[in-house]
């Protein structure tokens, strides 16, 4: 079937071409970690998004849990965010205008979109705790 030359030949080929293959794919960009806690009138709110818009690129995104405490995911599961200036919203998961309590509290509606929302943060090259008081 294959004489000793073209079956070599196929051999290497293919360990080039996995050598060749292996770097490829889309390069991801550095994160990092990003936690804090999110309260509202002192008290924790639970159940809502936390969303880091950078200047450019991937958003980070978190949900609180019943203490207020969060993490973001840009890329993969707690990498946190990109490096840099963020506009930062703050919604409740299960009403779509993202306002409504958190916790028993009412979350402010300028919080809820991008295009209102007055929190900037900035996330160093380092790990990150930013807490928001609301």
């Amino acid at each position: 079937m294959f004489n000793g030359v073209s079956f070599r030949w196929c051999c290497w080929f293919c360990v080039v071409l996995a050598v060749c293959l292996s770097g490829c794919g889309p390069e991801v960009p550095d994160t990092y970690k990003v936690s804090g806690k999110v309260t509202i009138g002192g008290q924790p709110a639970s159940n809502v998004y936390v969303v880091f818009f950078p200047e450019e690129g991937r958003q980070g995104v978190g949900t609180t849990d019943e203490n207020g405490d969060y993490k973001l995911t840009t890329f993969n599961e707690g990498d946190g965010a990109l490096p840099g200036e963020h506009t930062v919203t703050i919604s409740k998961r299960d009403n779509p205008e993202g306002t409504g309590n958190a916790g028993g509290a009412p979350i402010p509606p300028e919080f809820a979109m991008r295009q209102t929302s007055t929190l900037k943060k900035t996330v160093e090259k380092s790990s990150n705790t930013i807490n928001f008081e609301l």
